[in-house]
């Protein structure tokens, strides 16, 4: 019942990192805890929704399915950028699909009801010959939607505060690291319906004591010992001073950044500001159900455009560092499914926060837990 939801976990869940155990299994593989979740998290959440520069022009939009429902954001005639729900108010038809340039009005493929770029209805056919029916009350549903550090960000809470108040501080801090964010182009883009839970994905990248055995190019970079992780509220900071590596990252001595900074977003986006200049990836989880959760990875650069070295890093990234993520938790969610497994894991937190410590998981389940008990 999801009224027992959160009820076995105690009121300081996670709270002593020294001594702290993850979410039980079942939080990971029962579907009423991801209807749960849907309601408390997702729906009540600032969401990544896409770059900036996949709505930069008039009539672009980007359609995405997260938590079971399919959201439409369309950059209007006017230039302001709006969102709703992606379904046609009449019989619940969707709309539009994929992403691209829509014409001047979206016309539903289904009875071709069309409404305009802001969401009002401009034709329903034999709407004169219908007693009682006024197009303004049949507008498509809105979604909050916002800019923020060159990302699209969407909100199905429509009372909810405003996106730079969740996330304070972080494009301040993302701009320090990347000045170009809001230029960068996407260059490349892997789509995977990854067999874990959201959360799974999450706990993944919250630690880097994995990254030593399962990530030997991003080690042979990436300076553990210099490794730290910070949390900021609704977002939290792992940063790494590194060196150029024909395994891991490659690039000039010379270039400003030359550091690997690693950005969790409430809930479930990642930003990563590789060394180098202006290359970022970008994780999007997009929950299915408890047992899957599709993917966006995006590689961003100056340029749709690449160089040969830029390739060779997008080849890295996509065909090596990034697979190496998968297997690592569709091998955790079969698990956890497992009599072998005794419910709860250890959360290894050493004193000195350490480049291996795991207290970005516990910070992470903490604020998890404080939502089942809403």
């Amino acid at each position: 019942m999801q009224r027992d939801i959160g009820m076995d976990l105690p009121d300081d869940f996670c709270q002593d990192m020294s001594h702290a155990y993850t979410l039980p299994a079942r939080y990971y593989t029962s579907d009423a805890v991801f209807d749960y979740e849907k309601q408390q998290i997702f729906a009540k959440s600032w969401l990544c929704f896409c770059h900036g520069s996949e709505l930069a022009e008039n009539n672009a939009y980007v359609t995405r399915r997260i938590a079971g429902e399919n959201l439409l954001v369309v950059r209007g005639r006017d230039g302001v950028l709006r969102a709703f729900y992606n379904v046609c108010p009449h019989r619940g038809h969707e709309l539009l699909q994929d992403s691209g340039i829509a014409k001047n009005v979206v016309s539903c493929p289904y009875h071709a009801w069309t409404f305009k770029l802001d969401g009002e209805l401009a034709v329903a056919r034999n709407c004169e010959n219908v007693a009682h029916f006024d197009k303004a009350d049949y507008r498509l549903t809105p979604v909050q939607v916002a800019e923020y550090c060159g990302f699209v960000f969407i909100n199905m809470d429509m009372q909810a505060e405003a996106v730079e108040t969740a996330l304070a501080g972080l494009a301040e801090h993302l701009h320090s690291v990347c000045p170009n964010v809001a230029s960068l182009q996407v260059a490349s883009r892997t789509i995977t319906d990854t067999p874990a839970n959201w959360k799974v994905i999450v706990d993944n990248y919250m630690e880097c004591y994995h990254c030593a055995p399962a990530h030997p190019g991003f080690s042979s970079s990436v300076d553990s010992a210099s490794y730290t992780h910070t949390f900021h509220g609704r977002w939290t900071l792992q940063h790494g001073h590194s060196k150029s590596s024909s395994q891991g990252y490659s690039f000039d001595g010379d270039v400003a950044n030359q550091a690997f900074s690693g950005y969790w977003v409430w809930p479930c986006v990642m930003f990563n500001v590789v060394p180098g200049d202006d290359t970022m990836t970008v994780i999007y989880e997009y929950p299915v159900s408890a047992g899957l959760t599709v993917q966006y990875y995006e590689v961003l650069m100056p340029s749709k455009e690449v160089t040969p070295e830029q390739r060779n890093f997008i080849t890295w990234a996509t065909q090596t560092f990034r697979p190496e993520d998968l297997r690592l938790v569709e091998s955790v969610q079969r698990g956890l499914q497992s009599r072998g497994y005794r419910g709860q894991g250890r959360i290894m937190v050493d004193d000195s926060l350490s480049g291996i410590s795991e207290h970005g998981i516990a910070y992470f389940h903490r604020m998890v837990a404080q939502c089942y008990r809403q």
